[in-house]
């Protein structure tokens, strides 16, 4: 069954679901769609309040978990954090609680979606050179990433990990967006899917097994069982998800784009 690790399920914390009915409808959707494990990922955009802020946040993962008790809901519910890049980042990433359980340091990171910093690769290794793994957020619907992807390949040359959004996969943001992801796929860049739902309509869970068909077709089911299950449960879990090495090879399959189809007339 499907592992999703990025969406914003939490009531009331941020832009995703705004009350504990929306959490409860987003969370039967998620089940019925083949989830039973949810990492939610609030976003952390105030780095002065931030603790404060994470307290907030386990308080209320924890209200949650005890709602779907009384409803005898059966659901792994975890909850992480969604740290959008800034200038501060580098001092908050090290400390963070957030680090999916803190059993291996993965965080998960947001860059501004029309920016790619060319050191933030360099921000990056000098985490993980001290145990602070980096997972990047949707870097399919990123403006600069997707103009110039040189620069997705030199972060992760330098090791960062990537989640695609399954709604990308399936064409929900456009076609650009879904031929970059398809790419970030097949040439083996990718390490997580997830759905970063955010509501049951607009940006739901149900694109995760759409998403699901689309690569196993594509790919293969060992593939999308890496991707959609086994790869985010081993971050969680505090294990060492699969990841492809990004070699020249690779990188020439990120680069190139597929053909548009030609309609002869006669």
């Amino acid at each position: 069954m499907f592992c999703d690790i990025h969406n914003h399920i939490l009531p009331a914390v941020d832009d995703g679901a705004q009350s504990l009915d929306d959490s409860l409808r987003m969370i039967d959707q998620a089940l019925h769609a083949g989830i039973t494990t949810l990492c939610a990922t609030p976003h952390i955009r105030s780095y002065q309040s931030e603790t404060i802020t994470q307290e907030k946040h386990i308080a209320v993962g924890e209200m949650l978990r005890n709602e779907l008790a009384k409803r005898d809901i059966t659901l792994d519910l975890h909850v992480g954090c969604e740290m959008y890049y800034t200038s501060e980042f580098q001092d908050l990433a090290k400390n963070t609680v957030f680090h999916y359980q803190q059993r291996n340091g993965f965080v998960l990171v947001e860059l501004p979606p029309a920016e790619a910093p060319a050191w933030f690769a360099d921000i990056c290794f000098s985490l993980m050179m001290n145990g602070t793994k980096i997972l990047l957020a949707h870097p399919e619907r990123n403006i600069a990433l997707m103009r110039n992807p040189l620069v997705l390949a030199k972060y992760l040359r330098t090791g960062i990990c990537t989640q695609v959004t399954a709604g990308s996969i399936v064409g929900k943001y456009g076609k650009e967006i879904q031929e970059f992801a398809l790419r970030i796929v097949r040439s083996g860049a990718a390490t997580v899917i997830a759905c970063d739902a955010h509501d049951t309509f607009r940006r739901p869970f149900s694109d995760i097994a759409p998403c699901y068909d689309e690569i196993a077709t594509t790919l293969g089911t060992i593939i999308a069982d890496r991707l959609c299950s086994e790869n985010p449960r081993a971050i969680l879990e505090g294990g060492q998800p699969y990841q492809q090495i990004f070699d020249d090879e690779a990188e020439q399959a990120l680069l190139k784009k597929a053909r548009k189809k030609r309609f002869l007339f006669f």
